[in-house]
């Protein structure tokens, strides 16, 4: 793992554990995430503490042409968002938009729906998470992401660590609903 400023941070004291830079989707949160996040990445890189250990960072940084612009565009993006205040009346409307309540075919999922967009307001209202950025539109990205990620309902789990691992897999799967729904909730927070 490295930091901005690409000084490795230290998770060990003794260096038997390789440093390694990943490419993930994922939103690491805990130590399952973390695991999951590194299992499934699809471009990995490691290094093994050496005096040697920051030169080869920077040459596997410039071999692979990683650059952080993507990271400076992304972290500008969500500090607007962070900087933007917003009412629970607007999250309210934003979350009905996002699970597209009003475009419901049936009754029943006009319920469901509802019971998404619910779900999403409590966390941007309650979750422990969400907490220290809370009343900002980068709060109710979050609350969304939380929900698709931890708490959205799966279809034919037979217990709560397959639905775990299903909501895992559908976090990671390049054009899921679940990387769906992110995105659109990014680009309606961003426009709204």
């Amino acid at each position: 793992m490295a930091t901005r400023s690409n000084t490795p941070i230290r998770v060990d004291n003794d260096g038997s554990s390789a440093f390694k830079i990943i490419v993930t989707p994922v939103r690491i949160v805990c130590a399952n995430t973390q695991r999951f996040a590194i299992d499934r990445a699809k471009a990995t890189f490691s290094i093994r503490h050496t005096n040697g250990a920051r030169a080869a960072i920077q040459d596997a940084r410039n071999a692979l042409g990683l650059t952080w612009r993507y990271m400076d565009a992304f972290e500008a993006e969500a500090a607007a968002l962070y900087a933007a205040p917003l009412e629970l009346d607007e999250v309210r409307e934003f979350a009905a938009a996002l699970v597209k309540v009003d475009q419901a075919d049936s009754t029943a999922a006009r319920t469901r729906r509802r019971e998404q967009a619910s779900a999403i307001v409590k966390l941007w209202v309650s979750s422990p998470t969400i907490a220290p950025i809370a009343g900002t539109r980068w709060a109710a990205y979050n609350a969304v992401t939380e929900y698709v990620d931890h708490l959205a309902p799966v279809r034919g789990s037979r217990s709560s660590v397959d639905a775990a691992h299903t909501r895992a897999l559908r976090t990671v799967t390049a054009g899921s609903s679940a990387q769906t729904m992110k995105i659109e909730a990014f680009r309606m927070l961003q426009t709204a």
